[in-house]
């Protein structure tokens, strides 16, 4: 752990909150190995381009990536990046992509004022709702989980990034987050039924007209809003589970990680809407009487279904195993360098299987019952 000077003092003090790489380049080419024909072209496009910035370095990682691309036309590519030098900044190349490959796949756009009338009054979901559909979108919301709590746990718990007033009256996970979340709303991100906000006063209007959502849920499932508990429990609970403890420096990383991971879980958390919904529409002789004596613990019993729960589970630790496993360890063993795979993981499966039994299931289904509860309010008697 760490104070909040400690945090301020450390987040001051490091210049770089990412992970320096150790990819060097490598050794430049000697006269015997220079090829012919087109990557001939190719190398000297490197060298051109190396020599232009005054840094000759940069002409061994380009021409040795251009060996392995053939034919003339990525040779005549490259030789023209050389011509371009380094006369037009990085920011302005990109740009100068985008825009070149959006003239091609987008040919005689209008630009913003095209994307306004191609999706005025589209629809942006199907006004299907079967359970069997809501499981199977639930479902793929579980590879999303898992691999941002992956990523996250190659960094240690560095208890800076949470520190109060680090920046201003923020800590660093607040001002990232926040800061996202105002770039997502402005290309219409919560306008989705499922989609929350964690600081939703902050956020500026869309650049994008608004989609046409069919009226699939009751209006007052935009009232439900539970992040203050997912940001709660990820930081109280799941953090110190999930990663190691200390300091590594890597603020920026932890922060960044930590935004995918708890907008992740949110929307998982936030699904229960859609499940709620079709639940009430397959059984509405079940759930009406329960909803007007506004008996929770009877929505709570109804809405549970453990066979269901536990085939959850036995799947996310499945998942939660495959994709976090050391691959190295894997490959070794199945070509005899090493002996049977000792089942190392990046992150212990139980954990992420833990994660959704004490507290992904058990928010869903507060979701559920919050919304449940006024699913009748100003329904015709």
């Amino acid at each position: 752990g760490m104070t909040t000077c400690g945090a301020m003092a450390a987040l001051s003090a490091r210049p770089c909150a990412c992970r320096v790489s150790r990819w060097a380049p490598p050794r430049p080419l000697g006269r015997a190995m220079a090829p012919q024909g087109p990557q001939a072209n190719v190398q000297q496009a490197g060298l051109s381009l190396g020599s232009s910035s005054g840094n000759g370095r940069r002409a061994a990682p380009l021409a040795k990536a251009a060996r392995g691309i053939a034919g003339a036309r990525a040779a005549e590519a490259l030789a023209e990046v050389a011509r371009a030098g380094e006369t037009r900044s990085t920011s302005r190349r990109v740009a100068d992509a985008l825009r070149e490959a959006g003239e091609e796949l987008c040919p005689g756009s209008e630009g913003l004022d095209a994307l306004r009338k191609q999706t005025a009054g589209a629809s942006g979901l199907s006004d299907e709702l079967t359970l069997d559909a809501v499981r199977q979108n639930l479902i793929r919301q579980e590879d999303s989980i898992i691999f941002a709590l992956i990523e996250r746990a190659q960094y240690k718990m560095n208890a800076a990034v949470y520190a109060t007033e680090t920046l201003g009256a923020q800590s660093l996970l607040e001002f990232t987050l926040r800061e996202q979340e105002r770039t997502f709303a402005k290309i219409r991100r919560y306008t989705d039924d499922v989609e929350r906000a964690f600081f939703p006063e902050a956020l500026p209007p869309a650049i994008l007209p608004a989609l046409s959502y069919p009226e699939t849920l009751h209006p007052a499932a935009r009232a439900v809003n539970l992040n203050a508990e997912v940001m709660a429990l990820y930081l109280r609970s799941l953090l110190p589970a999930l990663c190691d403890a200390g300091d590594d420096a890597n603020y920026g990383s932890a922060a960044m990680h930590d935004t995918v991971a708890l907008q992740a879980l949110s929307k998982r958390v936030h699904y229960g809407l859609f499940v709620a919904e079709s639940k009430f529409q397959a059984e509405r002789e079940v759930y009406e009487p329960l909803i007007k004596a506004g008996d929770a613990e009877g929505l709570m019993a109804t809405l549970t279904n453990v066979t269901v729960e536990e085939k959850v589970l036995q799947r996310v630790k499945a998942k939660a195993a495959i994709y976090g496993q050391d691959l190295s360890s894997v490959a070794a063993a199945a070509t005899g360098a090493e002996g049977p795979s000792t089942g190392r993981y990046k992150v212990e499966p139980q954990e992420i299987a833990s994660l959704y039994e004490t507290w992904i299931m058990p928010l869903t289904k507060q979701v559920q019952v919050a919304y449940l509860l006024r699913r009748l309010d100003d329904a015709p008697q």
